[in-house]
């Protein structure tokens, strides 16, 4: 968990791709406190970069994500935009 919400720190520098790369090796893990800390992280990042996230989780809601990474997108996505959360909501279902 800590290393996950360690990544909160990228907020206040330019987001890179590595963030992302780091967000893909856990958004299927399935302990609690690990979700919460991508799907948190996510809403940090989401502040200064909702384009990347939206880009992020929709190329996850497109993957036939596991019940644990449909918690952290349907979390995750909680700052986006209602047109952006729809979309998103859209690909799940």
């Amino acid at each position: 968990r800590f290393g996950v919400v360690s990544l909160r720190g990228y907020k206040r520098i330019q987001i890179t791709d590595k963030v992302f790369e780091i967000l893909d090796l856990v958004m299927e893990d399935k302990d609690k406190d690990i979700k919460k800390a991508v799907s948190w992280v996510l809403r940090e990042i989401t502040k200064k970069n909702p384009d990347e996230v939206a880009k992020f989780l929709m190329k996850w809601a497109k993957a036939n994500p596991s019940k644990d990474a449909k918690w952290i997108i349907k979390d995750g996505m909680k700052k986006l935009s209602n047109n952006e959360q729809k979309k998103i909501l859209g690909l799940l279902d």
